[in-house]
């Protein structure tokens, strides 16, 4: 009980923490102008208001501009805080401090990335950070997402892009209707009085509930061709082969890339949009999560698979024309085996999941626990949609005090994994839930000096977004516990947060999923 107690106590902390307004930003301007050479310089300024003891000491003292000088160039405008007198503190020059970006240590071909760290002085209450800085970029094309919200209200935001004559714009604004002002080739975008993130357990993505701005000059994505020169690597593929499994043979060529090609979590504008070759990855031992899964797909199709690249899509329809932008953080690699086809993480040794529509697996088991000079069998059957037989816990009974033999059941489960500890009372956002359908069923046959103790159990009730089931009762010499739970909805509703809430509370109850016993000599 004392740790469940440190837990909530945690949580209502942390999110108390994260509601409170630590600061505001006066003005956030995003500048993109495209030359006509190919080069294009963004211009980014802020002024940032500090309200909290917390804004300056652990949140906003510094800001971190990372950026390629490959084909980059980073040139700091204006860095000032203005104190609350009206006074005005220039950032000193030893305040300005480049370091390798944590994600690129371990690969010598993102050695040359770096990460600009303004360390903000003269910070106080009511103290207004200003930085305006320019990163002028020789990059292959223009393409951008913007997100219109930061973890502190905004007053002013705006957004600009300007192109040279003749280049098309392909743009989509979503989560919100605001429009662009044209004068020329200038596109502007401006919002008013938005507010900060929510910072809420279990929530959508800030680009489900937030206006986010795609921005692109290049109409489709090009496919990314197989390495011809990976037959190099023969010997190497030839020996992750495992005689007569297809399956172990293409799970030990993405564990290979799994676990000794480095991952360097960096996205695809930082390397110029271009995707490295496998043997450039193979021979460094390191790349993006594009690079590996190339890299992956390579080395299948060199082993005679049939693979792919599953590059999460998705289509903008605009006016004048469509555009495409990818998720390349959730790129996996597509095999067919045996008639079959699966999806592979290529920086995970997960198993492969079978690409197949909604099913519904059932687990039966018979156990007989031997406690002291008495015997309890405990038969139980569990059915779970898009879960595995193997997920399920296996069942225990455990002795929590031998001197007084008290034994406990703890009733396992494997579907919705929803904590009830870290929903508030209170929500502004949807919770992420997924849809589930699940079913318990345990007897437990008792000898004559076991007991129960407990009372019996008796819930059932339906919302719309779906329905709950607990009964417990003692019938002659069985003890019957049954557990049923459907969500018909992926995310549950502000308006159903308070009943959905009560429905987890309920069956994550102690007091039904820990079944207590006495054995009576």
């Amino acid at each position: 009980m004392r740790k469940y107690i440190i837990i909530l106590l945690a949580v209502a902390m942390t999110n108390v923490a994260f509601s409170q307004k630590d600061a505001n930003y006066n003005k956030i301007k995003r500048s993109y102008t495209v030359n006509s050479d190919g080069t294009i310089d963004y211009n980014y300024r802020k002024e940032l208001k500090l309200i909290s003891l917390r804004s300056f000491f652990s949140v906003y003292g510094e800001t971190f501009i990372v950026y390629n000088p490959e084909f980059q160039k980073l040139k700091i405008n204006e860095s000032y805080t203005v104190r609350k007198d009206g006074s005005k503190v220039q950032t000193p020059t030893n305040a300005f401090v480049e370091q390798l970006p944590s994600t690129c240590t371990n690969c010598q071909r993102y050695n040359g990335i770096r990460e600009m760290v303004v360390v903000h002085t003269a910070l106080e209450y009511d103290a207004t950070i200003v930085l305006d800085y320019t990163i002028t970029s020789t990059a292959t094309d223009f393409s951008e997402v913007i997100d219109w919200v930061e973890n502190a209200p905004i007053d002013n935001y705006e957004v600009s892009v300007t192109l040279p004559q003749g280049k098309k714009l392909y743009y989509d604004m979503q989560n919100s209707t605001a429009k662009p002002t044209v004068k020329g080739n200038t596109y502007t975008w401006n919002m008013k009085k938005l507010k900060q993130s929510a910072a809420e357990y279990y929530a959508p993505s800030q680009r489900e509930l937030y206006p986010v701005l795609y921005l692109s000059t290049k109409s489709m994505s090009d496919e990314v061709p197989m390495d011809s020169q990976l037959n190099e690597y023969n010997s190497l593929i030839n020996s992750l082969k495992v005689a007569g499994d297809k399956m172990k043979t293409a799970v030990a060529i993405r564990n290979y890339v799994a676990n000794y090609i480095n991952h360097n979590n960096i996205p695809l504008a930082l390397v110029n949009n271009k995707v490295s070759t496998s043997v450039q990855t193979l021979s460094s031992g390191c790349g993006t999560t594009m690079d590996k899964a190339v890299l992956v797909r390579d080395m299948l199709m060199e082993a005679g698979f049939e693979a792919s690249l599953n590059i999460p899509t998705t289509i903008h329809e605009c006016a004048n024309g469509n555009f495409a932008t990818i998720d390349e953080d959730n790129v996996t690699v597509s095999v067919k085996i045996d008639g079959k086809t699966y999806d592979m993480s290529p920086i995970s040794t997960a198993e492969p999941v079978q690409c197949l529509k909604e099913k519904r697996i059932s687990h039966f088991s018979n156990s007989s626990l031997n406690l002291a000079d008495t015997n309890i069998r405990v038969q139980a059957q569990i059915q779970v949609d898009n879960a595995k037989a193997k997920d399920v816990e296996k069942l225990k009974l455990n002795v929590l005090d031998t001197e007084n033999e008290y034994y406990n059941f703890s009733v396992p489960q494997c579907g919705i994994d929803i904590l009830p500890e870290y929903l508030t009372s209170k929500r502004s956002t949807p919770v992420v839930c997924g849809k589930t359908n699940e079913s318990y069923s345990f007897n437990i046959l008792l000898p004559e000096n076991v007991k129960y103790i407990g009372q019996p159990v008796d819930i059932k009730y339906e919302k719309p977004f779906g329905s709950i089931e607990i009964k417990i009762f003692q019938k002659e010499n069985t003890l019957v516990v049954e557990r049923k739970l459907t969500i018909t909805d992926e995310q549950i509703s502000v308006k159903d947060y308070k009943a959905f809430r009560q429905m987890m509370i309920d069956w994550n109850n102690p007091n039904y999923t820990n079944i207590m016993f006495k054995y009576e000599k």
